[in-house]
This record gives C-alpha cells, sequence and structure tokens, in this order.
C-alpha cells in the first residue's frame, strides 16, 4: 500500500501500538517506556496521519467540505480537551484504560482506511475531487456519462487559461 492511503493506514496502526505501550508502560512501571513512547506518538503523528488527513481532505473535497473538516476537526478537539483531563484521572478510568480506549479508537481508524478511503497517487487534481462525487451530483443533467463530464471541464480549463494568458498580455 503506497501513498496517501498507506501513510494513513500505517500512521493509525503505529498510533495504535504506541497508545497500547504508554498503557503497557504504565502498568509496569516503567517510566522511561511512557516517555519513549509519548516521543514515538509525536513522531508517528506528524509523520502520517497529522499533515496527510488534511492534504487528502484538501485534494477530494470542495470548499464547503473543507469547512466541515473544520469543524469536526476543532470540536474534537474541544471535546478531548474537556473529556481527556477527567477520564485519565485515577478516580474515573485512569491511565490505563484511558489509553487503551484511544488504541481501540486509533485501530478503528485504521479499519477505517482501509475500507472507506480511497487513493490518489497518480491522479489529476479532477479525478480527486469525484472521487467522493456521487454520479447523481456530477452534472445537472443525468443524460451526461461521467468521461464527457471530465472532457468539458477540461475544455472549461483550458477556456480560462487561455483568457487569463490574453488578459496578463494586454
Amino acid at each position: 500500500m503506497a501513498g496517501r492511503k498507506g501513510l494513513l493506514f500505517w500512521g493509525h496502526v503505529g498510533i495504535c501500538i504506541v497508545h497500547a505501550s504508554v498503557a503497557i508502560f504504565n502498568i509496569e512501571n516503567i517510566n522511561i517506556g511512557v516517555l519513549v513512547m509519548v516521543a514515538m506518538f509525536t513522531v508517528f503523528y506528524q509523520t502520517t496521519s497529522g499533515p496527510v488527513a488534511w492534504i487528502y481532505a484538501t485534494e477530494t473535497t470542495i470548499d464547503a467540505g473543507m469547512g466541515v473538516c473544520q469543524l469536526t476537526l476543532w470540536s474534537t478537539v474541544l471535546f478531548l480537551s474537556i473529556v481527556c483531563p477527567i477520564i485519565i484521572d485515577p478516580k474515573c478510568l485512569g491511565p490505563n484504560i484511558t489509553f487503551f480506549i484511544l488504541c481501540g479508537i486509533s485501530s478503528v481508524g485504521a479499519v477505517y482506511v482501509l475500507v472507506f478511503i480511497k487513493e490518489t497517487k497518480g491522479m489529476t487534481d479532477k479525478e480527486k475531487k469525484l472521487i467522493f462525487t456521487p454520479e447523481i451530483y456530477m452534472t445537472k443533467t443525468p443524460h451526461i456519462e461521467k468521461k464527457e463530464l471530465e472532457t468539458l471541464m477540461l475544455s472549461i480549463d483550458d477556456e480560462m487559461m487561455r483568457s487569463k494568458s490574453s488578459s496578463r498580455k494586454r
């Protein structure tokens, strides 16, 4: 698995392993292990899921879709900022169960990537934007085939480029 899908999948797998390791090292009172795993989490997240998820979202959604992505991100950050300090408290769930829950969430993320995320490696920008577009929304006239629509979009792009270059010459 190469490309963005592979980075997202292996990132979630790595993060899952790191979360489980933090819990195990904490159970065994191996503080240096916990510290190393926290550093490894940063490495995994910063090189895979962190940036790649946003690149993928930008490539495959329209601007309104990116607004929904941003709303989801910041809502999740707010939720985790409120909930994590509560559940990590030993009087509640404690750190071990919390990190095992995070491990489970990461494993669900890895399965989600395998099932729903489509690879964009080698695709044009137009093809990437059409990945998740339902057929019914591709045109206002449903009788136009997908290939005809792509040709039409390319001709419109060509016309726009010609008008930009002619306006620059003036």
